[in-house]
């Protein structure tokens, strides 16, 4: 469900991260001064539908069948020196209604598994060679932050929490059908023609991720611990709410009397550690999840245009 919609550096909206989201409920009436943008958020949810309805190439079309907001260089604030235009939403997601984004990690435990989660998103785009193409996509999981920088070659970097620079180097990023762009392997080396599909892309990024982690939670097993359970027990973990995160480990290790002590011995960090796992591991399917999410809502917006004349009123 969509809850929020912010916009900045768009037509009069000032480009500030504290700028305040508006609520989107089944009655929103907009209230303000001539010129503060209340017809620049109106337009933007037609916007928003011409664009998943007709091919482009960029993730906006701005001028369409429903509105015509000019040229990109139109739309952007005249008064702003940043080239990037940012569509922020607040999502509420549902798991369940998207299943098979995460049946093949989620670990289906009904005391553990939690239905929908909050997502902040912030979808930057920008102007290249005439062009509008994404630059850079924000996720926010409560504390945790998820930033992807994008470039014009098909390459891309993944920043965590403003620190943790992750490898991307054997990924790539394309425009798709959808709002938010698609990511899937590099093309194999050996045959460039050769492309890897969704579900090799999820099973290398599930295996990058373990191999990643592994270390650091194989401190909590015994030494006699086999790789295999460790490694078969961090695929059944899907998203998980942080709350939620203490059961669901006690019934995935429940044979595990080592493990199961120190977790409860320090039940803090190794919740953080493998909370930190699980929301890594689910990043591409909870963006695929949005993406999906965005266009369903962004098809059902209807738009009447506002009788400006005397007489059409």
């Amino acid at each position: 469900m969509l809850r929020s919609l912010r916009l900045r550096n768009l037509r009069s909206f000032a480009n500030f991260d504290s700028a305040p989201f508006v609520d989107l409920k089944p009655l929103t009436v907009l209230v303000g001064k001539n010129s503060s943008g209340k017809s620049s958020f109106l337009r933007s949810l037609p916007l928003l539908r011409q664009s998943v309805e007709t091919k482009t190439t960029g993730p906006v079309l701005w001028y369409g069948s429903h509105v015509d907001f000019g040229a990109y260089s139109e739309a952007k604030n005249k008064n702003s020196t940043d080239d990037i235009i940012y569509f922020d939403f607040l999502l509420s997601l549902d798991v369940n209604g998207r299943r098979p984004f995460f049946q093949r990690r989620m670990f289906i435990n009904k005391k553990s598994a939690s239905d929908s989660f909050e997502v902040k998103l912030e979808v930057g785009i920008t102007q290249l060679q005439e062009k509008t193409v994404a630059k850079l996509i924000k996720v926010v999981f409560g504390h945790d932050s998820f930033v992807f920088s994008f470039e014009n070659n098909g390459k891309f970097s993944l920043i965590i929490n403003d620190n943790e620079k992750v490898p991307t180097d054997e990924l790539v990023y394309q425009s798709g059908d959808g709002f938010l762009p698609i990511f899937n392997r590099a093309p194999n080396k050996k045959d460039e023609d050769v492309f890897y599909g969704a579900s090799s892309f999820g099973v290398y990024w599930e295996n990058f991720l373990i191999d990643r982690y592994f270390e650091k939670v194989r401190k909590y097993f015994w030494h006699t611990t086999s790789i295999y359970t460790i490694k078969a027990g961090l695929r059944k973990i899907g998203y998980c709410n942080r709350r939620n995160i203490f059961n669901l480990l006690k019934s995935i290790f429940s044979e595990n009397i080592v493990f199961s002590r120190l977790l409860n011995q320090n039940r803090k960090e190794v919740c953080d550690l493998f909370y930190e796992f699980s929301i890594r591991n689910n990043i591409f399917d909870i963006l695929s999840l949005a993406n999906h999410e965005l266009e369903s809502v962004f098809r059902g917006v209807r738009y009447i245009k506002p009788l400006r004349a005397t007489a059409e009123r």
